[in-house]
């Protein structure tokens, strides 16, 4: 990304009375800038009281751009009518010329420290409307201008995954008494730390108008006294549903009409990456889920250049194109004919890799409990818990959703279906009927060459049969109700094999689920990583054993009062 200085394009900044923003210094009265807009902020009104009479003024916020490696913060200051004049001349991404320019060093603490988009120069241009003003320029070299406008302002390696930023706030979420199992949300405790990210936007909402009540400062220079007075505004709030490969959703809910604007008109769904430098990342409780919300520090570039954003923009263009995929419509329509099965199975991106079976059960030692897992504390990877299995449906009238089905061509979800018509009548080449598994699935992915043709849940040659199926479990701190019992785990718990289980009449599957239910199990698990759709995270148990009294004491123990 970077530029020798005999690369860069030159532009005759005398005739304008022009200097560059790396050349700035407190030495000069009035000078010119010419940069790219890569930041605007919405007015500020305020009211000056002088005199007894009452005045309207207003400040225009902005960040100026003049090179790869350079960028400034500046202000223009005059009455409403003149600021919001100029305001509207001019829009992120536009060349221009501040014209009649001072330097301001930056004070820690000050508005600019605090509020404003973070700089390489330590210094601040202030401009007013009585001698400055913000114009239009024709720069000469138009390559180099959209180089500006795509330019990273953060190097690459302090951009963070989307699931990491979601980690960090989930992590951070939850502060509970020991000995309460009661929730403590407190805003106030929460990080102040800004993300910086790559992502890729997926949908643009319909912008929503909101009214605001807010206390507008009245300063007084007769009285040396700052007042207050509530003013009723209207904004804009347009919300945006950003991604990558390790997170699907994520919303960003936009506030500066200039974005929004932009977002309506620039922003392309599936194809437009976004590089959002310090952006606060909060956890919504009305969602129950991470939001991003950008103020006024957050730096937005459209469609950086640099490897990564390529990369990612030709994710989310596959990611676009991809039509609806039988294993979504399988989980629709599942919710809607089982109403008792509320928890979704995990989707095929969301598998745990076949990998995380093959590690040793003697190399496991994170010991956790239920508390710890509600409350985002447990980062994804392996762990034990001391629990009580207190829900397993096996003795459910339908077993497809103790077992998954996948189709063996595509590995999609297959759904269940009615027996074909000529099911009775022998043919050569026909399968033959396997007594007690009068049981058919259908694979529904369009491009699949198996799609839309029945077969038996007993034909391994087109079919996946497996045991899968959501359970609860519960000790002394509470009860995780996301937990995917299959596999080799589900295996050894209930001593068959998924084509033997699925033969079994309802009374005996609800004798072997009184067996296993309410008993205390060392339950070994590997955690999933949290996102929007699943706050909390996937926990996949990978074995089952006996624990010893000797271990259960100790972890009861772990968990008692210092005092007790």
């Amino acid at each position: 990304m970077s530029w020798t200085a005999a690369e860069l394009p030159r532009i005759n900044r005398n005739q304008f009375d022009a200097i560059a923003i790396k050349d700035i210094s407190l030495t000069q009265t009035k000078f010119n800038v010419i940069g790219i807009i890569i930041s605007k902020l919405p007015l500020r009104k305020f009211v000056k009281n002088e005199d007894g009479k009452k005045y309207s003024q207003a400040v225009l916020t902005f960040t100026i751009r003049d090179s790869l490696y350079d960028w400034i913060n500046g202000s223009f200051w005059g009455t409403f009518a003149n600021v919001s004049t100029v305001a509207s001349g001019f829009s992120i991404g536009d060349c221009v010329m501040v014209v009649g320019a001072r330097a301001k060093s930056k004070v820690e603490g000050s508005y600019e420290d605090q509020f404003m988009i973070k700089t390489p120069t330590e210094y601040h241009l202030t401009l007013s409307d009585s001698g400055g003003n913000i114009t239009h320029f024709d720069f000469p070299d138009k390559a180099y201008t959209a180089r500006l406008k795509s330019a990273l302002t953060v190097p690459l390696n302090q951009h963070l995954k989307l699931h990491q930023v979601i980690q960090y706030a989930h992590s951070r979420l939850v502060t509970r008494n020991m000995f309460n199992s009661e929730h403590i949300w407190n805003q106030d405790l929460l990080p102040k730390k800004m993300f910086t990210f790559l992502a890729a936007v997926t949908e643009i909402g319909q912008p929503k108008a909101i009214i605001l009540n807010r206390r507008r400062p009245t300063f007084s220079y007769s009285h040396e006294r700052q007042q207050s007075e509530n003013v009723a505004e209207m904004a804009q709030r347009c919300e945006l549903i950003i991604f990558d490969e390790t997170c699907a959703r994520l919303p960003l809910i936009l506030w500066n009409e200039e974005w929004i604007h932009m977002a309506l008109t620039a922003f392309i769904p599936n194809v437009t990456v976004l590089s959002v430098v310090d952006c606060p990342v909060r956890y919504d409780e009305y969602r129950r889920g991470v939001v991003a919300a950008p103020n006024s520090r957050t730096l937005i570039i459209v469609s950086p250049e640099c490897p990564e954003a390529n990369h990612l923009s030709q994710y989310a263009k596959h990611v676009g194109s991809r039509s609806v995929s039988a294993m979504d419509v399988s989980d629709v329509q599942s919710a809607h004919s089982q109403p008792r099965f509320t928890q979704p199975m995990p989707s095929l991106t969301k598998r745990p890799p076949a990998e995380i079976y093959s590690v040793p059960l003697t190399s496991i030692h994170n010991i956790v409990t239920v508390r710890e897992l509600k409350a985002g504390r447990i980062t994804a990877g392996y762990g034990i818990v001391f629990a009580l299995i207190t829900k397993i449906d096996l003795d459910r009238t339908d077993v497809s959703n103790l077992v998954t089905l996948q189709c063996a061509n595509c590995q999609r979800r297959m759904l269940p279906c009615d027996p074909p018509a000529d099911i009775g009548i022998s043919a050569p080449g026909k399968p033959v009927q396997v007594e007690g598994m009068g049981l058919y699935a259908v694979c529904t992915t369009p491009d699949c060459p198996l799609t839309n043709q029945r077969f038996s849940w007993s034909d391994s040659q087109h079919t996946t049969l497996d045991f899968g199926t959501m359970i609860n479990l519960s000790d002394h701190t509470g009860t995780y109700f996301r937990t995917l019992l299959g596999g080799e785990a589900m295996r050894k718990l209930v001593g068959y094999t998924p084509p033997q289980f699925i033969r079994l009449t309802c009374r005996e599957r609800a004798r072997l689920k009184w067996n296993i239910c309410l008993r205390r199990y060392k339950v070994y698990f590997w955690s999933d990583q949290s996102s929007f759709n699943n706050p909390i995270p996937l926990l996949t148990v990978i074995a089952c054993e006996k624990p010893s009294s000797f271990e259960v004491m100790h972890s009861l123990r772990n968990e008692a009062p210092k005092d007790y």
